[in-house]
């Protein structure tokens, strides 16, 4: 979350005793520098912008009554703030934190701050009210432990260990929503890749006819598809048989139809040995 830098001590006490000198200039000097910071801790904790408006000024009218009491002018700030609690308190605080939506989100582990801020929304929600409050007041405001310990009526050690507390609620909170995000992601389907197309496995060649064309060379010529058991061999005029290993054996190549004996002799070749001829 964003915190709102504090001002100096001796800024806090210039303000503080132009109040109790009754200078003229001295509430709008205190407006210009505290309103919106009240503002932003009350809308934050009412979540109403009409009433958080109404408490701000109610504050800096009281500042204004009550400055020439003030013990130490250098805790003016801290004043301020637990004079807008206590009318936080009366006019009753919200169900869920709330803060503008403009807010700037430092980067944490590349996450967008879109989805930063729903994260961060998330787990501050899962926090109590107690812890809720201090976070926004230690964290955004930048409030001291002492100053907290001002604003909470507690002794200065109490309200350390109550913001430490609150920190680490904090963390563990918003390491229980990575987690749960990231098991939304993965539970999501991948996306195709080129490497999970690679592992398709290729589409099957399309089917081819039986056999081959055959030649013009009659019974004697070998088709396209591979030898023919009944074919001649090349230069004799008896039959050929193919032995019952080269049938084992897978055809050659498809090729175009043989169109003299040349081919018919280079087919009979890629069929297997041929048995001579029975007498």
């Amino acid at each position: 979350m964003p915190r709102w830098s504090p001002y100096p001590a001796e800024t806090d006490r210039a303000l503080a005793v132009g109040l109790t000198e009754a200078d003229g200039d001295a509430l709008g000097a205190l407006y210009d520098a505290y309103a919106g910071r009240l503002y932003d801790y009350v809308l934050s904790v009412t979540g109403e912008t009409r009433p958080a408006a109404g408490i701000v000024h109610d504050v800096f009218i009281d500042a204004a009554r009550r400055a020439p009491r003030m013990r130490d002018h250098r805790d003016l700030r801290a004043w301020l703030y637990g004079a807008a609690r206590r009318r936080v308190l009366q006019h009753g605080r919200a169900d869920a934190p709330f803060w503008e939506t403009d807010a700037e989100f430092s980067p944490v582990a590349e996450v967008p701050p879109g989805e930063l801020r729903e994260l961060s929304d998330a787990a501050f929600r899962r926090l109590d009210a107690d812890d809720q409050e201090a976070l926004l007041l230690a964290l955004r405001h930048g409030l001291a432990a002492g100053e907290l310990a001002h604003v909470w009526g507690v002794a200065t050690r109490r309200a350390a260990a109550r913001r430490a507390a609150a920190r680490a609620a904090l963390a563990e909170a918003f390491a229980g929503e990575l987690d749960r995000a990231a098991e939304r992601c993965a539970a999501l389907p991948a996306p195709e890749t080129e490497d999970t197309l690679a592992t398709v496995p290729p589409a099957p060649p399309p089917a081819t006819g039986r056999g081959g064309r055959r030649g013009g060379g009659g019974r004697g010529s070998a088709g396209g598809g591979g030898a023919s058991g009944r074919g001649r061999a090349a230069g004799g005029d008896g039959r050929v048989s193919v032995s019952a290993a080269a049938r084992t054996v897978a055809p050659p190549r498809p090729s175009s139809a043989a169109t003299g004996p040349h081919d018919a002799e280079a087919a009979a070749t890629a069929a297997g040995p041929a048995v001579p001829p029975t007498p």
